[in-house]
């Protein structure tokens, strides 16, 4: 007898995640919106991420502009 049902039908998919192929997903940075397998945004390539204590992310190429324009705290 099943207890409740699966993890994996709760949950929906995490940010950055694909949830089908044909589901498009948004760049945590920048928002661009991409679709599997297409070209992504220039955030995708960057070695070095940040998290305020808001949860912002800001990837290293835009974390400056991010900070100046008072969309990222640090």
């Amino acid at each position: 007898m099943a207890t409740g049902k699966l993890f994996e039908e709760d949950t929906p998919a995490m940010p950055g995640h694909h949830l089908d192929p044909k589901t498009p997903n948004r760049c945590l940075c920048c928002g661009k919106e991409y679709y599997y397998l297409e070209p992504t945004c220039v955030c995708r390539h960057v070695p070095r991420w940040f998290q305020d204590e808001l949860r912002n992310v800001a990837c290293e190429i835009h974390l400056a502009d991010k900070v100046k324009d008072g969309l990222f705290r640090t």
